[in-house]
């Protein structure tokens, strides 16, 4: 191979982002098998960091909008509270990794509710002896009835806007992402379409050699 060729291979190199093994150019003969040796290596590319990052954030951005959240401003600062509304937050969040195909991390009680609820215990069984021993036992039924009818409507409440977050460690879609990497590494197939492929490689050997671009076919022997 002259130096012209090792230009083009550079080229290809340098454009693909990949090292393509000298010693198996031997056994090339046409344009044909240089593509598919190209292909190989594309196959074989591992993922950078960013292009984690970067295909990461687009399946959660396409499975967001699936479950029906706005997605319009996501970004990677965007704080999850923001985004899973706290209706629905338990719900939407196990939807969200249903589609993904794999469970999510527990979300956590909101420190406000348990403590709310312990002192609702508190301050209850304190009005229950209170009456018991100040009252008669009538009003302590009555008490009882009273609180065992709004009990559940206030836990409910409570549940729906203070029980439900996020742990400390997942605050934004980049805490999320990260998350989703680290557990769950995505690994889609890192070529890129075919086709695509073939056009660049089809042009820059028309450029090297000097000819139209429909002049080179799979089969057009390698001379280099």
């Amino acid at each position: 191979m002259g130096l012209d060729g090792m230009e083009l291979v550079f080229a290809v190199e340098n454009r693909f982002g990949i090292q393509l093994p000298l010693q198996r150019f031997r056994h090339l003969r046409t344009v044909g098998d240089f593509f598919q040796l190209l292909l190989e290596q594309l196959a074989d590319r591992p993922l950078s960091e960013h292009d984690s990052i970067v295909r990461t954030f687009a399946r959660v951005r396409a499975t967001l909008q699936e479950i029906g959240l706005d997605v319009q401003l996501l970004r990677l600062p965007t704080r999850l509270a923001d985004l899973f509304p706290v209706e629905s937050r338990r719900e939407r969040w196990n939807e969200f990794f249903a589609r993904l195909g794999y469970a999510g991390p527990r979300l956590v009680f909101h420190p406000r509710i348990v403590r709310a609820t312990g002192g609702g215990m508190l301050i209850g069984f304190a009005g229950v002896f209170w009456f018991a021993y100040y009252q008669s036992w009538p009003i302590v039924a009555l008490f009882l009835f009273l609180v065992n009818l709004m009990l559940p409507t206030l836990v409910s409440y409570g549940l729906r806007r203070f029980a439900v977050e996020f742990p400390n460690y997942l605050v934004t879609v980049e805490n999320l992402i990260q998350w989703i990497i680290t557990y769950h590494p995505y690994q889609p197939d890192t070529r890129p379409p075919t086709a695509e492929v073939w056009l660049i490689v089809q042009g820059m050997f028309a450029d090297f050699y000097q000819v139209s671009i429909e002049t080179i076919t799979p089969e057009t022997p390698l001379w280099w």
